[in-house]
Formats: C-alpha cells, structure tokens, sequence
C-alpha cells in the first residue's frame, strides 16, 4: 500500500475566498483573449462557470506588453467573475503565444506586480534563480502568491527529475509549485503520478501537476488523491492540450470524491509501476538473453532497453568489435574452440558492469564456466521458437557460421534438440516468442523480472 487519502497531509494556502490543499482539487480557467473585448466576453461566461480561479494569459493579448492593458483587462476579469485570479505570461520556451527576452519577461513581471492588484503571479522557474529570487520578492512585498513552473511540451522527464524541479521551486520560496509535462505513453502518465505523490509527502507547498493532451487526462482529474491541488479546464477556448470543460471537470472530481477507494487503488497501481520502472533502472545484475540464433534475442534486447532505459549489449558485436574480425572470420581462423574461449573472455569482461541488457550468442551458455558468470551476475532469459520460425528468421542471413550448408529446418531443428535440454537447464525465465509482437515479449520479460525478483 502506497498511500491512502486520509493519510495526507494537506498543505493550506488561503487566497481570497478560496483555500487551495482543502476539499476538492481546485478548478481554473484560462482567459486567452487578444482584446478588452474578447477578456470581458470570456469573463462574463466564466463568471457563471463552476472555477474557482481564473488564469489571465496575457500572452495572448495583442499589445502583451502594455501594462495599461493588461491592468486594464485584470480589473475586468476580477470585477466580472468575482474569482481568484493568476497572471500568467507563459513565454514560448514554455509552450507560450509569444517569445519574450528573460529580461524583459522579468521586468514585465515586476511592473505587472508593482501596478497591479495581482492574487497570484505565474513564475516560470527556468528564468534563472536571480531573476526569480527578484521576481518572488516583488510578489511577496505586495502580498501576492507565487506559482512558480515548468512545461514541457515535447516529452516526460524522470519522475527523478520531475521531484527534483518541483523542490527547486520550493526552495526559490514558491507558493505553489506547478509542472506540465507531455507524454508519450501511458508509462510516461504514471510517472507524473508517481511524482505528484512522492511532492506532495515531501514538499511543504501545494503541488500542481499535470499530464498534457488525451493520455494524460486522468492526471488532471485524480489531484484529491495524488495530491495535485488545481486542475486547468476550460470554458471556450483552452490553452493547454487536454483539458476539460470546468463543468464536466467539475463532476469527475466529485466523482473521484466519492468512489475515493476505488480512484485510490488505480493511483497506487500506477505508482507501483513507476517505482519497479525505477528500481529496474537501478539494477545490480545484468539481464541476459540466450537462445537459439534467429530467437530474437538481438531484437528483444533493442526493444527491452528502450522500455527500460537500460544499456544494451550485444555480445556477438563486442566479441566482432573486440577482434576486429567478423564471426565468421574468426571461425575460419580459430574454429569454434576457439571462438568460444574469446566469447568466454568477453563475457568476463562484459560481466564486470551491473544494469545492462546482454544478448548472448546462441551457444553461450555451453560452457559451465559461461553459466556460472551469467547466474552470478545476473538473470538468464531464454527466447525460444518453433523451427520453422528459426528457418523463417535466419535463411537470408549470411553471418551464421553453423549454418553454412546447412541452412534448412530439419537441421536447426537437430541443432536446436541437441541445445534444448541445456538451455531450460540454466535458463531463470522462459518467453515463446513465436507469433509475439516485439513490445509484448517486452512486456512479458519486465513482468517475469518483477516475479522472478519477489523469488
């Protein structure tokens, strides 16, 4: 068990009549409006909206760096919607409508600050810490709340990372400390999670946090349980990929309220992955992959180390690059004796490093010596495959020594016999390969480490 709700420790900020940390995650709207006109249009349906904040991106405006309209346009939004209100001109580093100098945005800031009757300041962290340190002054002389955050519209970061920025803000005395980040898969949504969690134990500020486009939608919507403290929606025109109407955002946060046990144990089982992706990352023995030539181990291990972000080691290509001679050159010239007493020496050495990803030469684990080293140092996978699959694989190779003359499938079965006894012998796990897509053998070896290391 990761967490329950009623564990939390909720962290308080009060601005205005709202109380973020308390209750339900709280719901803000953005105003992206290029005129007064279009601010007020906005502003009146975002009064008779269900947010509680409202987020005015002056980014968008078409004079965004005149300070009489963009006060101008404050006043009208908190004169309409009576509601708590962020600043914000998110810069186009950041995904924003428009470039800005760092020194500009700085001084854009401070003026807004100085000018203006401002509840909250959007702070983007990457400013630079002297900048901020400035910026975060300026708010804190007139009473205004700092989120200070980051966004990322091409990619996820290490959960690693994510904790790392989110408490770098903390120490640059934000408020709230907020980030955004683009997934690509749904491995890339539970690291967000996992993330939001892991801030919001540790933090002494509200946490806001948030899985851009389609993927990443349950993040803005499970904030009671993970700990996110806003989540952005939308009336009329978004501003961020992904974001739902305030209304409907509204009754999913009342629904995750009420069926919390059920919300709670889906927040758990995305952390859960994220901290065995994170424990696979460190790992302190080697995965190695045997089997028969043409099993796939080449291809598997390609595709293994990109899901685990873990090196990969090919060993026929170490023993090739160590040699400076293809395999078939160093049959012809050592016979396989001898190739497998250089396979031998390079195993050794390959074996010296922990948390790599190694495909081995189909008769590497021949040799006692050979198995010892593998099972000292780490995990034997076995790929297997039917004959004809073998057959269907290697026949338009030209760098399978054994098969020379031999290349049809009543001789790799016989080959593959005369191996099979040996391979379930020392083999820790077992994958058929046959009629699998490359991503689910993936996936079945990260599910049959996960088993393997309960052992």
């Amino acid at each position: 068990m990761i967490f329950r709700k009623a564990d939390r420790q909720m962290k308080k900020l009060h601005i205005g009549n709202i109380v973020i940390g308390e209750g339900l995650p709280k719901v803000c709207v953005p105003i992206v409006a290029e005129d007064i006109d279009e601010i007020r249009n906005q502003a009146v349906k975002i009064a008779d909206s269900s947010a509680d904040l409202v987020e005015f991106r002056i980014d968008f405006l078409n004079n965004s760096r005149d300070i009489e309209n963009i006060l101008n346009g404050l006043k009208i939004i908190k004169d309409i919607t009576n509601k708590c209100v962020i600043v914000t001109f998110r810069t186009g580093f950041e995904g924003g409508n428009e470039e800005i100098s760092r020194d500009k945005y700085e001084k854009l800031i401070i003026d807004i600050l100085e000018n203006g009757n401002v509840d909250i300041i959007d702070v983007e962290m990457f400013t630079g810490d002297e900048a901020v340190e400035r910026i975060v002054n300026a708010a804190h002389r007139r009473n205004t709340k700092v989120i200070m955050s980051n966004h990322d519209f091409q990619k996820t970061p290490d959960s690693e990372e994510i904790i790392k920025r989110l408490e770098k803000m903390e120490s640059l005395r934000a408020d709230i400390a907020k980030i955004a980040v683009m997934p690509k898969d749904k491995s890339d949504v539970d690291r967000l999670i996992y993330a939001t969690v892991t801030s919001d134990k540790c933090l002494a500020i509200p946490v806001v946090t948030m899985s851009m486009g389609e993927d990443g939608k349950i993040s803005r919507l499970v904030g009671e349980i993970s700990g996110s403290t806003i989540t952005f929606g939308t009336v009329g025109k978004a501003s961020a990929p992904g974001q739902v109407e305030s209304g409907e955002l509204k009754k999913f946060l009342e629904k995750v309220h009420n069926e919390a046990e059920y919300y709670t144990e889906m927040v758990e089982k995305m952390c859960s992955a994220c901290k065995m992706e994170i424990k696979m990352k460190n790992l302190d023995y080697n995965i190695m992959l045997i089997g028969f030539m043409g099993a796939g181990k080449t291809t598997v291990s390609t595709r293994l180390s990109k899901d685990m972000s873990l090196p990969e080691i090919d060993m026929d290509a170490y023993i090739v690059k160590s040699q400076n001679m293809k395999i078939s050159e160093i049959f012809d010239k050592y016979g396989e004796e001898g190739f497998r007493t250089i396979e031998t020496e390079c195993l050794i050495e390959i074996m010296k490093n922990k948390g790599n990803i190694v495909s081995c030469g189909g008769g590497a684990v021949l040799k006692d010596e050979n198995v010892e080293h593998m099972k000292e140092n780490g995990v034997i996978v076995l790929l297997t495959a039917t004959p004809q699959t073998i057959y269907e694989r290697v026949r338009n190779s030209n760098d399978r020594p054994i098969l020379n003359g031999n290349m049809n499938v009543e001789f790799i079965e016989q080959l593959m016999n005369k191996r099979k006894s040996r391979y379930l012998e020392v083999a820790d796990i077992i994958i058929e390969t046959d009629n699998k897509s490359i991503a689910d053998i993936s996936k079945e070896i990260q599910s049959k480490l996960v088993e393997f290391a309960k052992k």
